[in-house]
């Protein structure tokens, strides 16, 4: 049996394997978001007592570790941003009709941002 059909859908016909790679920088993605977002996580604390950083990049000196390692791989393939896309991307928030019939840019009068 071919890689590509284990690891295709059930609905599909495969045996729905994930591919442990797109897994493992999805859950290492997760990892980085916590180093950022929740510097108060006990293993957060404990990984920056070990790895000492002020900044993000700082972390990335320590390439003799396997998990910074494994972060900086990961951080270089999601350091270019995630957009939100829906469909094939040609959609406007303000004049597609989100909630029905009526578009939002005729329900608002004024936005201040």
């Amino acid at each position: 049996m071919k890689w590509n059909t284990i690891t295709r859908k059930r609905k599909n016909g495969g045996l729905g394997v994930r591919v442990a790679r797109f897994q493992n920088v999805a859950l290492l993605t997760k990892l980085i978001w916590d180093i950022l977002h929740h510097p108060n996580k006990l293993w957060v604390q404990v990984s920056g007592s070990k790895y000492p950083w002020d900044d993000f990049d700082d972390i990335f000196d320590y390439k003799r570790s396997y998990l910074v390692t494994s972060l900086s791989h990961a951080y270089n393939l999601i350091n270019g941003g995630f957009q939100l896309q829906v469909g094939k991307g040609e959609c406007s928030f303000w004049h597609d009709p989100w909630k029905g019939v009526t578009l939002l840019a005729n329900d608002v009068d004024f936005v201040d941002i």
